[in-house]
């Protein structure tokens, strides 16, 4: 990859993959983004709705057909640092500059975009035992199962009852199989 590598670029190469179908030029996209990972490339993520930047981001990696990236601006404890964004929604500083550039780029990718909102994942919130303590800070899944298990008991042994509608359709569905075998069995007797 050359080091003239842009989100601007990319986002065109993954439009013109898609509209032709080319796994070659795709491979190129991903190896761009990595490059840029490398390089702790900035862009910012664009919320078309609103026309305007909502965040700001360096670039990570890419993974599971998101770019992977890290959350500078806004600082805000409530979000989640690590954030996993479209292609489609990332731009670099100067695409954003004002409501009629993003709009422009809104106008390229509008086919491809399901959701014209940034959306940013909040930050995960601590597990907490029966007795307030946090226990997100433990990596061991067995305690982790176990302090569930006792702050929620017989959670994951109860069945739920079955719903009267399903009760009638199990009691139709039996009586037409008591009446079907009772037709079947005279009619066997007739022609023996």
């Amino acid at each position: 990859m050359d080091g003239e590598t842009s989100i601007r670029e990319l986002r065109q190469q993954l439009i013109r993959a898609r509209q032709e179908c080319d796994p070659d030029l795709l491979r190129h996209v991903l190896e761009g983004v990595s490059s840029l990972a490398g390089d702790g490339y900035r862009c910012c993520l664009v919320d078309y709705k609103a026309c305007k930047p909502a965040a700001y981001v360096r670039v990570v990696g890419f993974e599971h057909s998101r770019v992977r990236t890290q959350l500078e601006f806004p600082i805000d404890p409530g979000l989640s640092s690590e954030q996993w964004l479209p292609l489609s929604h990332l731009a670099d500083y100067e695409e954003a500059a004002d409501s009629e550039s993003i709009r422009r780029i809104y106008d390229g990718v509008s086919a491809y975009v399901h959701r014209p909102e940034a959306e940013l994942v909040d930050a995960p919130q601590p597990e907490v035992d029966s007795a307030g303590a946090a226990i997100a800070a433990t990596n061991d899944p067995v305690r982790r199962a176990k302090v569930r298990r006792q702050d929620k008991p017989g959670r994951h042994n109860v069945r739920k009852p079955m719903p009267r509608s399903h009760v009638a359709w199990w009691f139709f569905a039996v009586a037409l199989m008591a009446v079907s075998l009772t037709i079947f069995a005279g009619a066997s007797r007739t022609f023996m």
